[in-house]
């Protein structure tokens, strides 16, 4: 992927972290889960074991929004490198 791609892609990852809607729904499933697993029995290892692994699947998509955002900023930086060595 280029650089120009990768900046591309780091605006609209952007764009979704900071959408309010997504944020806003993204916190209340993550909320959920966590009342999910906090009231399921000890005993259900099954449940809990599912329920922390969406809540693990939510985190790590984040993360992964997160870095697309930030290798444009790294691109972002290769490209401005290269127009000022013209």
């Amino acid at each position: 992927m280029t650089d120009e791609e990768k900046l591309k892609r780091a605006d609209q990852a952007r764009q979704v972290l900071d959408n309010p809607a997504f944020k806003e729904t993204a916190a209340a499933l993550d909320r959920r889960l966590l009342l999910l697993w906090e009231s399921t029995d000890i005993l259900e290892t099954d449940v809990r074991e599912a329920v922390w692994m969406q809540r693990k699947s939510l985190r790590d998509f984040f993360t992964n929004l997160e870095t697309t955002f930030k290798e444009g900023g790294q691109a972002k930086l290769r490209i401005n490198n290269r127009t000022i060595d013209r």
